[in-house]
């Protein structure tokens, strides 16, 4: 029930956008998903990009933090707690934890599952 229904709103969105597909054609749903699939394969690159532009962004963050970083927080946090909250939330989200190398890494994962699946279907 619940494919039935997204296949439904899919249809009525192309039906209804008379630029991208007249109503008056047969429709073929399956070329038109297919269609979207391989726009989108055709922007990994610009993720690649962004993957290697955030990797060189949290190289140069992590090279300005001191090689002792442990001793600087602790200094830091005496310092002024506000500033210490700022930094240690930079060097979270940057260069410890879940940041935004890994949300790129999960996206270039994503990329290679739908392009393996059109390769599957195109052979």
């Amino acid at each position: 029930m619940s494919k039935i229904k997204t296949y439904k709103n899919f249809e009525n969105h192309i039906v209804t956008d008379e630029n991208y597909f007249p109503s008056e054609v047969d429709v073929n749903y399956e070329e038109k998903m297919d269609a979207v699939m391989q726009s989108l394969l055709k922007r990994r690159q610009l993720v690649s990009l962004l993957s290697d532009t955030i990797e060189h962004v949290c190289g140069e963050i992590e090279k300005s933090l001191p090689p002792d970083l442990e001793s600087f927080m602790e200094d830091l946090r005496h310092y002024d707690d506000e500033i210490f909250e700022a930094v240690d939330e930079i060097k979270e989200k940057m260069i410890d934890g879940y940041n935004m190398k890994d949300m790129i890494e999960e996206v270039v994962h994503d990329f290679i599952l739908i392009e393996n699946y059109m390769k599957l279907k195109n052979d």
